[in-house]
C-alpha cells in the first residue's frame, strides 16, 4: 500500500445508526462528546458492552468500522484491491487479545489469510533499519509513549525479524491524555476556573485547546491561549518550564518502567545498541532529553515518531517475501 494520512482511532455514531471514524469524527467529538469513543482497540479482548450514542456495541464492531474505512480509503486511492493488511498491536497483548484484533478485521471484510499481526516494537523497528543487523546483532530497546497508554520493550535484531527478550513493560492509563490533564489543572488553576466535568462541551473545547498548547510547547518556550468557559473569556499562558516540571513525575514512571524491561530481559543500559523512541508524546522534548540521560544512551527518533510503528508496518509484507 502507498502512503496516507493516518486515521484517528476515534468512532463517533449518529442517532440514525450511521457512523463516522478518524478525522471525521474527531471534529464532531467537541460538539457531540456523548456520541464517541476513543482509543477503542484499549478493550478489545473485554467481552464487556461498550454504550456509544445510547447504544451497545462490542469492540470488535466499532474496530471493525474503523478497519473497514481506513481499507476503503486505501482501495478508493489506489484504485485496486488490497493484497494483504498489516495490524499492529502491543507486545503484551495476549493470544485473546490478538484474536480479538483478528475478529474485527473480518468483521471489516478483511480475508483472514491476508492479515498479518505484528506487535508495535517490532514495527517500529523496521522503520529504523533499512538494514539488517543479523543473527547475534546488538539488543536495543524501543520507548513507545502515545496518546493513552505507554510501552517499553527490548529486542534483538534476527534474520529479517526480532526477538523479544524478557518481558514488555506497560502502563496503561499514562501517555499524551496524561499531560493534557496535568496542563489543564495547570491553566485552570491560574484562571481560577472551576471546571464542571458535566459540560461537556466546554470540556471538550478546553481539552482541544490544551492540546494545541502542550504541541506548541514542543516549540515554543511560552504559548498562550485562549481558555474558554460558559460565558467566561480570557486567555492564559504557560511555559515549557512549568509544563516540563508538571509531567516529570509521569516521565519518571516510563524510565522506571524501562528499567523494569532491561531487568526482565537481562539486559544492561550499557548493552543497548540504542533506543527507539516511538508514540506522538515522545515528540515533546524533555522526554527525548529524560531518556538520555537516565540511560546514556543514543535516543534515535525518526522524522515522523508518532507514525513510525504505521510506517515500519507496511515493510512487513515486502520483508515476508524475501528469501
Amino acid at each position: 500500500m502507498g502512503s496516507a494520512a493516518p486515521a484517528p482511532a476515534v468512532v463517533l455514531r449518529w442517532d440514525d445508526g450511521t457512523f463516522l471514524t478518524g478525522e471525521a469524527a474527531v471534529r464532531c467529538t467537541g460538539a457531540f462528546p456523548e456520541l464517541a469513543i476513543h482509543q477503542i482497540a484499549n478493550w478489545l479482548g473485554d467481552p464487556t458492552p461498550l454504550t456509544v450514542g445510547g447504544l451497545t456495541h462490542s469492540a470488535e464492531g466499532l474496530t471493525a468500522h474503523l478497519l473497514g474505512a481506513v481499507v476503503s480509503r486505501v482501495v478508493q486511492t489506489h484504485r485496486r484491491p488490497i493484497d494483504r493488511v498489516v495490524l499492529t498491536h502491543p507486545a503484551h497483548w495476549t493470544t485473546v487479545r490478538q484474536e480479538s484484533l483478528r475478529t474485527a478485521a473480518r468483521l471489516a471484510g478483511i480475508e483472514h489469510s491476508s492479515i498479518d499481526l505484528v506487535p508495535a516494537p517490532e514495527a517500529a523497528a523496521m522503520a529504523h533499519n533499512s538494514t539488517w543487523a543479523g543473527e547475534g546483532g546488538a539488543p536495543f530497546a524501543v520507548y513507545d509513549l502515545g496518546g493513552t497508554s505507554f510501552e517499553v520493550s527490548v529486542l534483538r535484531p534476527t534474520h529479517r525479524r526480532f526477538e523479544l527478550l524478557g518481558k514488555p513493560e506497560a502502563i496503561k492509563d499514562l501517555g499524551g491524555v496524561n499531560f493534557d490533564a496535568a496542563l489543564r489543572t495547570q491553566v485552570t488553576t491560574a484562571a481560577k476556573v472551576e471546571v464542571d466535568d458535566g459540560a461537556t462541551t466546554d470540556l471538550a473545547r478546553l481539552n482541544h485547546e490544551c492540546t494545541k498548547a502542550k504541541e506548541g510547547l514542543s516549540l515554543c518556550d511560552e504559548v498562550v491561549g485562549p481558555l474558554r468557559w460558559g460565558t467566561d473569556r480570557t486567555e492564559v499562558g504557560v511555559t515549557r518550564e512549568q509544563f516540563e516540571s508538571i509531567i516529570e513525575p509521569l516521565v519518571t514512571e516510563t524510565i522506571n518502567a524501562t528499567n523494569r524491561a532491561l531487568q526482565s530481559a537481562d539486559v544492561e543500559p550499557a548493552e543497548l545498541d540504542r533506543l527507539i523512541i516511538a508514540g506522538g508524546s515522545s515528540r515533546i522534548p524533555m522526554v527525548a532529553a529524560s531518556v538520555a540521560e537516565a540511560f546514556g544512551l543514543p535516543v534515535v527518533a525518526g522524522p515522523h515518531p508518532r507514525h513510525c510503528v504505521a510506517l515500519g508496518a507496511a515493510c512487513v509484507p515486502m520483508l515476508l517475501m524475501e528469501p
